[in-house]
């Protein structure tokens, strides 16, 4: 039966829903980082934007663009896109500028 206690106390500018065990949280109103499900610190706040964990991914920004880490926080894609999307079927949508392309979990 559900308490309506936090599981999580409060403590973030804005958070996304946990995925692959981890969830995004925006630490500080300044940067990006990931919890994990007892709200402690899985990978530290050092990115401009996160997107929650699609196919063992993670979509983050850095001020060399778009890029992707794993679960350990280890970059897995370099950044260098203007946007891009979390993975679906294997596949995410990005953008070098104006131009659109589909990569695979390997880049």
């Amino acid at each position: 039966m559900l308490s309506g206690a936090f599981a999580i106390e409060p403590a973030y500018a804005q958070a996304f829903g946990f995925a692959d065990g981890l969830a995004p949280v925006h630490v500080g109103g300044q940067s990006w980082g990931f919890v994990d499900r007892t709200g402690a610190i899985a990978i530290a706040p050092q990115f401009l934007a996160a997107r929650p964990f699609s196919g063992g991914l993670a979509a983050v920004r850095t001020e060399a663009g778009w890029g992707y880490i794993l679960a350990d926080g280890t970059l897995a894609i370099e950044p260098g896109y203007t946007r891009a999307s979390s993975f679906r079927n294997g596949l995410a949508w990005v953008y070098r500028g104006d131009a659109l392309s589909y990569i695979d979990t390997d880049g």
